[in-house]
């Protein structure tokens, strides 16, 4: 009995494993696919009921949040992660605290750097964890 129970935590802790690393690709798919304008990655990863609260208090949804990308209104030139950590809240959400350094176009169209805290929500839809959610604040400087 007790070896069988061993068994069974062995495995749902490898399917925890698992699912904090598909987190993480997540977490990275979405950076990579605003930097390199990859709408199809955004779609597949941006949930259709996105909130997203910039760190200027801007709120998108995913519409919103990918025209202002298609139309240069948001454009992201760099995202370097200093930390990802992802926390499995269930089987199908988990959340991601994230340390990232941001380089992207300021308001009057010049380049603005940034280290922002993020906090990000993901929802497992099919084989797919999709960001629901996403907070981020800016770092006071060094």
């Amino acid at each position: 009995m007790f070896t069988r129970i061993l068994l069974i935590l062995t495995f749902a802790a490898g399917l925890a494993l698992a699912d904090e690393k598909a987190v993480e690709a997540a977490e990275r798919a979405w950076a990579a696919g605003v930097i390199g304008k990859n709408y199809p990655v955004l779609e597949k990863v941006l949930a259709d009921d996105l909130i997203y609260s910039h760190s200027n208090g801007v709120v998108d949804d995913k519409r919103s949040y990918i025209d202002a990308l298609k139309t240069g209104k948001a454009e992201y030139y760099q995202i370097n992660y200093d930390s990802i950590r992802v926390k499995m809240l269930d089987a199908g959400t988990a959340m991601a605290f994230c340390r990232a350094y941001f380089q992207t176009r300021a308001a009057d169209g010049g380049k603005q750097e940034m280290v922002l805290a993020l906090l990000h929500v993901f929802r497992k839809k099919g084989g797919d964890w999709q960001l629901v959610g996403h907070q981020s604040a800016r770092m006071p400087a060094k």
